[in-house]
């Protein structure tokens, strides 16, 4: 799983600044660098909350950031959901809703 990736593609489509994202999830922008470098990984709260932040679920995120061969074993039980979510995040640019 590259955290660091799923991370920077989110903060990239939502148009947020790491700051932003920092302050959001309390933790401290050099901290998060460290995480978007690969450097830390987060632990799977902080990762919630990350994705609580951008509104999506936690299986876009584990998605986005899937290295290859990841994903072969992985049972993703609302597909639906991760579709929406995914189609507004990369074409309507917005924060995605409840669905």
């Amino acid at each position: 799983m590259n955290y660091a990736r799923a991370i920077k593609i989110c903060r990239a489509a939502f148009e947020m600044e790491q700051q932003e994202l920092a302050d959001s999830v309390g933790v401290t922008p050099s901290y998060l660098s460290l995480i978007e470098s690969g450097k830390r990984k987060p632990s799977n709260k902080r990762f919630e909350e990350i994705c609580e932040v951008f509104g999506i679920p936690l299986d876009l995120m584990v998605l986005l950031g899937a290295e290859p061969g990841e994903l072969e074993e992985t049972d993703f039980k609302n597909l639906g959901e991760i579709s929406r979510s995914l189609l507004e995040v990369l074409v309507f640019n917005k924060r995605v809703k409840d669905v």
